[in-house]
Order: C-alpha cells, then sequence, then structure tokens
C-alpha cells in the first residue's frame, strides 16, 4: 500500500523526484511542527518559532530527511488524525490515522487505541475511512504492479527480520541473551499492548485524545520491536510539547538537567555513526511528560496562571552532572567491548535521578519515595 506515495515520483527524473521527495518531507515536519506548537498552549510566535526549531534540529529529522526516509510523514498520522477527529469528520481520521501503516511497528499503540475508540463508540466510519485508505492504496500498487505481493513475500522470507539488529528494546534483549531467541524481539511490544489494556480501561470513560495521544506515540516508539534512529521523528508529537514546557520553566533545576539531557543525546545522534544496535539506549533517554514535574499535560499545554517552581540550586550544578553522566555513558562506547557498550548508556537516566537528588528537586519522604514538595504551595509533585 505504501507504494502508492512513491510511484508518482517514479515519472520524473531522479534529480527532480529527489529533490520532490526532500521537499515533501521537510514540509511535512514543517507542518506538523506548527501544529504541534499550536497544541502546547497560546499559539504566540515565538512558541511557533521554538517548535519549528525542535522539529528541523532534532537529530533523528535530520538523519531521515538526509537518507530520504518516509519516517517524517508518519508525523501526520497522528496529528491529522486529531485534527479531523476535533471536526467530527470521521472519515477522514480513518484516512489519517491509516498513514501510522507507513511503519505500523513505530505506532502499533496509537492504531490499536483508534481501534478499540471506533469499537466502543460505534464510529464506523472511522474503521470505514481506515479500510477504505488502505484497499485503494493496495489497489493502485497492485495495479501497477501485479507481482507485488508476491515480491513482498519474497522479500519477507529472503531478507527475514530476524537477521535485522535494530536500536531497539528487542534488539537490546537479543543482544545480551542471545541473537537466536527472536521471541525477545516482541517481547516489549506485547507489554505495550498490555499495558493499553490497563490505561485504557483507566481513561476510556472520558477519553481525549488530546490528553492521551503523545504518551501512545511515545510508548509505541519506545517499545517497537523493530526501527531505526531515523525513525525517531514521530516521537517530535511528545517532545516538542515536552521541550516548550521545560524551556518555559528553564529556571527549575529539573528543567535544566532534562534539557541538558535532550541536547547531550542529540548531539550524540548527530555526531556519532556507531552500528545501530548501540543506540538502543537513545528513545528511552529522550525526556517526556515534564508535565508531571509542574502539574501540566505536554499536550494541553501548561496550566492557567503562574506555577510557583523550587528554584534551591543553581542550574549550572544540575547541568554539569547530567552532562557527565551523559558523556560518560555514550563518547567512550565504540572504544570498548559489547558488554560496557551496552551498560554504560544505563548512567544517563541514573545521572539524571542523581542530578534530581543532588539540586534538591527530589527528596525522600517519611515513606522513603522521592517526591519534590514545592515550598511556597505545600504541594507535592
Amino acid at each position: 500500500w505504501l507504494l502508492a506515495l512513491a510511484m508518482p515520483l517514479g515519472l520524473l527524473p531522479y534529480p527532480a523526484a529527489r529533490v520532490l521527495w526532500f521537499l515533501l518531507h521537510l514540509a511535512a515536519v514543517f507542518f506538523a511542527s506548527v501544529l504541534i506548537g499550536k497544541e502546547t498552549g497560546s499559539p504566540s510566535p515565538a512558541r511557533q518559532g521554538l517548535a519549528i526549531l525542535l522539529g528541523v534540529s532534532f537529530g533523528p529529522t535530520l538523519h531521515a530527511l538526509k537518507a530520504g526516509q518516509i519516517a517524517p510523514l508518519m508525523l501526520l498520522a497522528p496529528l491529522g488524525f486529531l485534527a479531523c477527529f476535533r471536526r467530527h469528520r470521521w472519515g477522514m481520521a480513518g484516512v489519517m490515522a491509516a498513514l501510522g501503516l507507513i511503519k505500523p511497528h513505530l505506532l502499533y499503540l496509537f492504531l490499536a487505541a483508534v481501534l478499540l475508540d471506533a469499537l466502543v463508540h460505534r464510529r464506523r466510519n472511522v474503521l470505514l475511512g481506515f479500510i477504505g485508505a488502505v484497499a485503494l492504496s493496495s489497489g493502485l500498487a497492485t495495479a501497477a504492479n501485479p507481482r507485488v505481493w508476491e515480491q513482498y513475500a519474497y522479500a519477507v522470507t529472503h531478507y527475514p527480520p530476524k537477521d535485522w539488529a535494530t536500536p531497539t528494546l528487542g534488539g537490546f534483549l537479543r543482544l545480551l541473551l542471545g541473537v537466536e531467541r527472536f521471541w525477545l524481539q516482541f517481547l516489549p511490544p506485547a507489554l505495550g499492548l498490555l499495558w493499553l489494556l490497563f490505561y485504557w480501561r483507566r481513561h476510556r470513560r472520558v477519553w481525549q485524545w488530546e490528553q492521551h495521544i503523545s504518551l501512545l506515540v511515545l510508548v509505541s516508539t519506545t517499545t517497537a520491536a523493530y526501527g531505526w534512529t531515523f525513525d525517531f521523528p514521530v516521537m517530535l508529537v511528545a517532545l516538542i510539547p515536552a521541550l516548550i514546557r521545560l524551556v518555559e520553566i528553564r529556571r527549575h533545576p529539573a528543567a535544566v538537567a532534562l534539557l541538558a539531557t535532550y541536547l547531550a543525546v542529540d548531539v550524540i545522534s548527530l555526531f556519532t555513526s556507531w552500528e545501530q544496535i548501540f543506540y538502543a539506549w537513545m528513545a528511552p533517554s529522550l525526556p517526556r511528560r515534564p508535565g508531571h514535574l509542574v502539574g501540566a499535560d505536554p499536550v494541553a499545554g501548561p496550566p492557567r496562571g503562574p506555577v510557583p517552581l523550587a528554584t534551591s540550586a543553581r542550574p549550572s550544578r544540575c547541568l554539569l552532572y547530567t552532562a557527565v553522566s551523559v558523556y560518560l555513558g555514550s563518547l567512550f562506547l565504540p572504544l570498548l567491548g559489547t558488554p560496557l557498550r551496552l551498560a554504560l548508556p544505563a548512567l544517563i537516566p541514573v545521572g539524571v535521578l542523581f542530578a534530581l537528588i543532588r539540586c534538591g528537586v527530589l527528596q525522600r519522604d517519611e515513606r522513603g519515595f522521592f517526591s519534590h514538595k514545592d515550598t511556597k504551595t505545600q504541594r507535592v509533585v
């Protein structure tokens, strides 16, 4: 079905088709960044500019644009679905969700949630739009090449996915426990689907896509069975609102630590060229859902009114602790053996946690749990 998107370019000379393909994906990133910026709150020019800057400067985005990968178009699946869903255009919402089938393993939880929502609320037009888009694109590809399904089966059987060492949690588990254990590749998405069942059961009565779509995309991408670093642009659906929120509260020590983590991970992705499997730590290390620090959802935007934040420590100290942990865990990876190369990236989340504790953002309470207590409102976050 994906061939229907690419076949028209085959009518053009290669240089023209290559430039058009690049401009199409660049426009998709730009348009998606603008839409995401509007979702973070008031659409001020500064916020829109920051959203665009974050979208086009994300390391995996630049890698995808350089390699001509199709992953940036997947941004339009959740965003287009959300825009059509708000306008009650159920059929078009299903069509936009079908764009997630470009690489369904990256958005499998989002697609599963669309199916659950359509079945529970009996939105048949969503399903009809989804099925119709897949049937039409598959029909066009088959009409242009009647042997396309046979060729697809040949490619899958002669170049099986079990031979791919991808930077995913499943690939990481196979590398640690044995590459012959192919079932480990699908353990993270199986756990992701189990999580979705509990998550859906908890929120199904008041399900609002604006509040849940970013988390679904993040968990899908992090637990995907397969994927490459140039597939990560789809995470911008959640990363841009999160990073905008962190910039707005940049005087908060935790925000400084998380921004430093993001910058370090982005720099590493831009200026290193290791084997893909050694980037398995990348997706779980990216900052996510900072609204939990300040009581705001990253998609719904910041709460109304000023939010008191603790500034008991110097942000530069958090920056130093986080940067040291990130670089110790990453810069020397190519010089180490495989076990150490896989273990040291774990210092990134450990370093962030240490930074939050050292800066006084997280403190133990009487029960032994870590929490942040705002000194002005006495509210535990």
